[in-house]
């Protein structure tokens, strides 16, 4: 596959290759795989036309990592497609460029997906953070009562010598009415949930947020039983994942309707996630059941 990118002026190798990257991660989301980018040419500003492009020696440029043969392209499973429907996949190319404060969120999942199927904990918690890096939720309404009372408190607090306790317990009061990463998560899960039937969706993604809690704070929410769900984590990080990038690229204009009730092979990880889900979330809650019931009995 050859591509041309042609900017309106001249622009700087670093800016070139910058959204030749993100060109590159987008490919890589429809894929279903990480592509390999080769044979970089490019054309100089107000070279003539009988010269020659540079050839760019790119020792850092993207590679396919991992065992991905599994995943080759199909065009039946691939959420865009540039040939059969490309004022879609137009569309959402030009919206993706436009919508450049998610470039760090989207190279993060890229790096999340990179990793095929390497799952740990560090790719969990990875995932559940893409949602804190884009998402931007108007803050709550605070009661005048308790305004008045964080006021006071951080007063009182600012006015002690700096401590790490001192500091923390005013970045803890900073916070309230800040949506919290749980809200920011099933806000995006919403806009998915208007184009996949997957039932029960923000009860497996608050489960997989306690976890991320549970990995970066550790243990103190009775509400999360985690040897209920250390088996499932997996499932739990793919459905981060899944949310985060169909919503990504929903807001651009992606028809995921159309795309659903197409018949698919599960050559691409969106399509073999909704195949499972069901399966998957079922297995998931009769765990956490299973414990409830037993930590009942034990009682």
């Amino acid at each position: 596959m050859r591509i041309q990118l042609e900017f309106g002026s001249a622009v700087t190798l670093s800016e070139c290759l910058k959204k030749l990257v993100i060109l590159g991660q987008f490919l890589n989301l429809v894929a279903g795989r990480s592509q390999v980018i080769e044979n970089v040419q490019i054309e100089l500003d107000k070279c003539k036309s009988k010269e020659l492009p540079l050839s760019l020696h790119w020792i850092l440029g993207p590679i396919q990592v991992g065992e991905q043969e599994l995943d080759e392209p199909s065009r039946i499973d691939m959420p865009l497609d540039g040939v059969r429907r490309a004022e879609e996949f137009s569309q959402v190319i030009e919206q993706w460029f436009k919508s450049e404060d998610h470039t760090l969120a989207r190279a993060r999942l890229n790096s999340c997906r990179e990793r095929g199927n390497c799952f740990d904990v560090y790719r969990l918690v990875a995932a559940a953070n893409l949602f804190d890096l884009t998402v931007t939720l108007k803050p709550l309404e605070i009661p005048k009562n308790l305004t008045e009372i964080r006021k006071n408190c951080l007063d009182a607090l600012r006015a002690l010598p700096r401590s790490d306790e001192r500091d923390s317990a005013i970045m803890a009061l900073s916070r309230i009415g800040a949506p919290s990463l749980m809200k920011k998560v099933l806000s995006r899960a919403a806009i998915v949930c208007r184009y996949f039937s997957l039932e029960d969706l923000d009860k497996v993604l608050r489960q997989a947020v306690k976890c991320r809690n549970y990995f970066v704070h550790g243990p103190g929410d009775n509400s999360f039983n985690f040897p209920a769900v250390e088996r499932h984590t997996i499932f739990l990080t793919e459905t981060l994942e899944f949310v985060f990038a169909a919503a990504e690229l929903i807001d651009c204009g992606w028809n995921a309707n159309n795309w659903r009730h197409r018949p698919h092979t599960g050559n691409h990880w969106f399509s073999r996630y909704i195949s499972h889900y069901d399966e998957s979330k079922a297995d998931l809650f009769s765990d956490i059941e299973r414990s409830k019931k037993s930590g009942s009995m034990n009682q």
